[in-house]
């Protein structure tokens, strides 16, 4: 199944860091009457936990910055039949329920585009934060 045009960036950008693998998106959809189908959204695996923190902070960053119109946020999720775990990264929308599928597609492209270098930067940060060799 091809990746839709308003998710693609993200998935590529996530796929390009080598650390998540994704197995699942959606750009979003909405009903004639504006109901929400399903929300922009990119599952994934990712073998550290300190790399999904990585995301998170980075994501929050992005909110606070005003960079994305709500919130988005990692969710712990499954992989189908299997019993492994997965991550849904998706917008959160419990207190932004103005938000809008052309809001939360420029969303996804602005993440696309930003999550690399963005990490990359957030990484190096945390590791002057938190690692400290002797000198």
């Amino acid at each position: 199944m091809p990746i839709e045009s308003y998710i693609a960036p993200l998935v590529f950008s996530l796929t390009t860091l080598k650390i998540f693998v994704t197995y699942w998106s959606c750009e979003g959809h909405c009903s004639r009457d504006g109901l929400w189908i399903r929300i922009p959204q990119v599952w994934f695996h990712c073998r550290s936990l300190a790399h999904v923190r990585l995301l998170h902070d980075w994501l929050s960053q992005q909110w606070i910055q005003k960079k994305i119109s709500v919130p988005w946020v990692v969710m712990l999720t499954h992989a189908g039949l299997t019993l492994d775990t997965g991550f849904c990264l998706q917008p959160e929308l419990n207190f932004h329920p103005e938000a809008t599928l052309p809001m939360l597609q420029h969303d996804a492209l602005h993440l696309g585009q930003a999550l690399a270098p963005g990490l990359v930067a957030q990484a190096g940060e945390m590791m002057a934060k938190h690692l400290h060799f002797p000198g």
